[in-house]
């Protein structure tokens, strides 16, 4: 296949090497055809493979003259539709391109923006090309990696589904060009910002008041491990504090960096919900003990990936120990912080040593270590944000599901009261999309907000665990019963087999329905399931379990509440085969019913017992039959069953 896709872009690139030889000046061509050979070596066999040598030359030639002309420093942007002349070539999608000076976090960043927004990718070229320019920006040709005096820069051409309407590429443009900006400054100033919280490191060290002289110290350490590769910076800001005599504390900012240059960005949001520098959680956070807080911030990230921003607050004391500012750091943490175990983590690995201890267990038990275990997996967030005390009823939870695995909720509102962090444990052979919607609406629901993230969690047990972030209206005070909101999730989770089971407990007794749900839980197709409620479900199953080799066939006339009394319901049970209808029909016709439905099931049942492994199944066809007496008359189903069921 892999040989077959690199033939047929061969192919076409012969094709379109032709075309530009033909269509283009030699000089135009020569530089051209260049430049494709750079940008199809860093291409994906597949980007090409399913395009016509047409639609190739299209782009690649389009890209190629759009990046003619661009002054460093600055970024192209166009967004635009090919019909024909105007474009020199037609395409049903929508283009955009874009040329940069190369720099982290523009792919991730235009591609987490355009899925955002609900609009579909189909190809995505990214070469980075070295380019030698005039004074002007003028494009003089490509120069070879290292050449002195070219450019690096990141070219991209994304294709998308056609965006029709004008005003939706135009809206998307605009918030293109916001994402390039975004991403320049905070890249820009990442030196600068990683040297403030350097700083910031040290003054907590040099100039923390005694009594949280440990706690700073382990603050200090962990702003340290921040910046050795564990945080993506975007943006900081640095608020001188003072106090009036009322005792209201005033903020005022100064040294915005990356994101935070522009005044007015700010991430959280105050007591009337606007976006603001200095908020409850500010000041909350500014008269405690604490010198470190992290929280998430209320708004989304537009570099990298668009989840919310990560908040990071460290106090500044004076020379006597008093608060006098905060530093405050917005960005993302990396892959690399949520993948490292926390018992390597500064200020983690604190926590979970102090969990494992006051839940009584050594740390080298069993109990010990998988409580350590289960921390260590434990979702990311709630370790850096959760007190001591809700981590270990949270773990201490989970940890009893290993025991008896079932469906559990754990329910934490974050400091401030912004977010609900909620998580969720459910049979992993029940997740799935439509399920996890269906959850993520129940919370909603609960907490009257909307899923702010939802990150899923597969380990190797067979429940998984999902992490939903609820954020609520500020200032929002829901009223809400864990255990309602539990039991509501528990009835979601729940599908027919959990019906079929509970039928077979009480109809059998808690052991022999057991064992029988283990024989049959999975016998019956999705349409007997939507058809058959779990306990007439249950009935078959008794009778089916006295079917075999000497008795292959059995039968059970009955009725349904809702059906006249000159009704009647037949099912016939037959191992192997399927009855033949011309065989039944007239045994019922000549018991005074005719047939007005036949409903035709199978049932594949482990054979050699209710808990027997392998794949050997015996096969029992159900036939389902309703008739009405051809008299009209009333029929006695309870006086005549034994003889209905014996004929």
């Amino acid at each position: 296949m892999a040989e077959l896709v690199i033939d047929t872009v061969s192919s076409h690139l012969d094709t379109v090497r032709q075309s530009a030889r033909e269509r283009l000046s030699s000089d135009e061509a020569e530089a051209y055809l260049a430049a494709l050979t750079t940008i199809m070596e860093q291409a994906a066999p597949d980007e090409a493979s399913g395009e016509s040598p047409e639609a190739l030359f299209g782009a690649t030639h389009g890209l190629w003259s759009f990046g003619a002309l661009r002054r460093p420093g600055e970024a192209r942007l166009r967004l635009y539709q090919p019909e024909g002349a105007a474009q020199g070539w037609t395409s049903e999608r929508t283009i955009i391109e874009v040329v940069n000076d190369d720099m982290p976090f523009l792919v991730d960043s235009l591609t987490a923006l355009i899925a955002d927004q609900g609009h579909q990718i189909q190809s995505v070229l990214h070469p980075i090309l070295h380019i030698r320019r005039g004074a002007a920006g003028e494009r003089l040709g490509l120069a070879a990696p290292g050449e002195e005096g070219a450019l690096r820069e990141s070219w991209i051409q994304i294709q998308l589904d056609c965006i029709g309407d004008l005003k939706s590429r135009a809206a998307l443009e605009t918030a293109i060009a916001a994402v390039l900006a975004d991403v320049r400054v905070a890249v820009a100033d990442w030196k600068p910002m990683l040297t403030r919280l350097r700083e910031a490191a040290a003054a907590l060290r040099a100039v923390a008041p005694a009594p949280q002289a440990e706690a700073a110290s382990e603050a200090a350490e962990f702003l340290e491990w921040l910046a050795a590769n564990h945080f993506t910076f975007l943006g900081c800001r640095d608020y001188a504090l003072s106090r009036g005599a009322d005792g209201a504390t005033t903020a005022t900012p100064s040294g915005g960096l990356g994101l935070m240059r522009d005044p007015s960005y700010t991430t959280l949001r105050d007591a009337q919900g606007r976006y603001a520098d200095w908020t409850p959680e500010m000041d909350a956070f500014a008269g405690d003990a604490g010198p470190l807080l992290i929280l998430k911030a209320n708004r989304r990230s537009t570099v990298h990936r668009t989840t919310h921003l990560d908040f990071i607050g460290v106090k500044r004391y004076d020379a006597e120990g008093r608060v006098i500012g905060v530093h405050g750091f917005i960005g993302l943490f990396t892959s690399a912080a949520y993948n490292r175990s926390p018992i390597n983590i500064p200020m983690l690995r604190g926590k979970v040593r102090r969990i494992i201890e006051s839940a009584g267990l050594a740390q080298d038990s069993h109990d010990g270590k998988a409580l350590a275990h289960m921390l260590e997996t434990h979702p990311r967030d709630e370790l850096l944000q959760a007190t001591e005390e809700q981590l270990r009823e949270q773990a201490i939870g989970a940890l009893h599901l290993s025991t008896r695995p079932r469906t559990r909720l754990f329910v934490r509102r974050d400091r401030f009261g912004r977010f609900f962090s909620c998580i969720v444990y459910a049979p992993r052979e029940r997740y799935d999309t439509a399920l996890r919607m269906k959850i993520g609406e129940i919370l909603c629901n609960a907490f009257d907000g909307r899923v702010a993230d939802f990150t899923p969690a597969f380990g190797g047990d067979n429940l998984i665990r999902v992490h939903f972030v609820i954020a609520v209206r500020i200032g929002a005070e829901p009223e809400y019963e864990l255990e309602t909101i539990e039991a509501r999730i528990v009835e979601a989770v729940r599908d027919w087999s959990d019906g079929l089971r509970e039928a077979l407990v009480e109809r059998f007794g808690a052991a022999r329905g057991a064992g029988l749900h283990a024989r049959y839980r999975s016998a019956f197709s999705a349409g007997y399931r939507e058809t058959v409620r779990p306990a007439d479900a249950a009935a078959d199953i008794q009778k089916l379990e006295a079917i075999g080799a000497e008795s292959p066939i059995a039968c059970a006339f009955y009725r349904l509440a809702d059906d006249p009394e000159h009704r009647l319901r037949f099912k016939l049970y037959r191992l192997a085969e399927a009855a033949p209808l011309s065989d039944v029909m007239p045994i019922l016709e000549n018991m005074g019913l005719r047939v007005l439905e036949e409903h035709p099931h199978q049932a594949q049942r482990r054979r050699g017992g209710e808990t027997a492994a392998g794949s050997s199944v015996d096969v029992i066809h159900i036939h389902d039959f309703m008739g009405e007496a051809t008299n009209g008359a009333a029929i006695e189903l309870e006086a005549r069953r034994a003889v209905l069921e014996s004929g």
